[in-house]
């Protein structure tokens, strides 16, 4: 039954996935209107966060806001599923992401062992695996299905959770499915088993942790104390890894930059709180820049 369910749920994905992107984000509009309006999707909880975080700012500017990151929230969703229907021609062609310093990602992995590259969602970390038809400003593409690994946390519902893996490397050779897409708790065998072999990693590091547990650390983000995930840190500085952040900014509709910002070149010569203020630091000015470009819909705070 449950295979049926996935083959059932790709079929109805994939033809949304074959019209053209720009019908996708027509189609957008009416999500919105429904989401924000309509279901009210979580719009209580997206205005608390924007009052804790912006608490200089007036209703109506945060209202505003809101109102921009549903509009962002619906058009990430249809370009993620317009993505599971990418091959590379067809991604690279959309130019809906392009890359502005390749050559900081290059020279850090001439240099180190290997690169943890930390990100937050902002912009659309959903299409993170399409990283080898990634658009680039100059120069040829550094990350390829043999030397990047993108780390993913399983959904709770096991059908969606196929659904998903597919969808999140539609434009990757296949046969490298097992190497550039690993499931959270098999990330530290993963690495341990590969660090001979000079490897990208792409982990989301997030506030307020799914689970209790050890490597847990406090900050002090967006003006507020809370608790993270700081496992990327900490394996970085374990074994020796530069350390970069990957800002992924929405200059408009259908097009994200994204620039790599270097935190450290060996880990292990930095404490692991420093690496973890350093990397909210900088999510934080992407946001207080871009405030709509974040997902303000789940309880991070609390």
């Amino acid at each position: 039954m449950k295979n049926l369910g996935v083959i059932l749920l790709k079929g109805i994905l994939k033809l949304f996935a074959a019209i053209p992107l720009r019908a996708a984000y027509a189609m957008s509009g009416v999500l919105e209107f429904l989401l924000k309006s309509v279901v009210r999707y979580r719009r209580d909880v997206v205005m608390a966060n924007l009052a804790r975080c912006f608490p200089e700012k007036r209703y109506n500017e945060l209202s505003n806001i809101c109102n921009e990151f549903y509009k962002h929230f619906t058009e990430l969703l249809v370009e993620t599923i317009w993505f599971g229907g990418c091959d590379k021609e067809r991604f690279q062609k959309s130019n809906i992401v392009q890359v502005t310093n390749i050559e900081c990602a290059q020279t850090l992995i001439e240099n180190s062992p290997s690169v943890m590259v930390m990100f937050a969602h902002t912009g659309n970390w959903e299409i993170i695996g399409g990283l080898e038809a990634f658009n680039l400003e100059n120069g040829e593409n550094t990350f390829n299905s043999k030397n990047t690994t993108v780390v993913y946390r399983e959904l709770s519902n096991k059908a969606w959770n196929e659904v998903m893996k597919a969808n999140r490397f539609a434009p990757v050779d296949k046969k490298d499915y097992e190497s550039c897409y690993i499931e959270s708790k098999n990330i530290m065998r993963f690495v341990v088993r590969n660090r001979d072999k000079k490897r990208f990693y792409f982990l989301n590091t997030d506030q307020r942790p799914y689970f209790k547990g050890s490597d847990n650390i406090k900050v002090n983000f967006m003006g507020q104390e809370c608790r993270s995930m700081s496992g990327a840190a900490a394996l970085a500085h374990k074994l020796n890894m530069a350390v970069c952040y990957m800002s992924m900014k929405r200059e408009r509709r259908g097009h994200y930059s994204i620039e790599f910002i270097p935190i450290c070149e060996d880990a292990s010569k930095m404490e692991i709180q420093a690496i973890m203020d350093k990397y909210y630091s900088l999510v934080e000015a992407d946001i207080r820049q871009e405030p709509e470009n974040y997902l303000w819909s789940h309880k991070r705070w609390q």
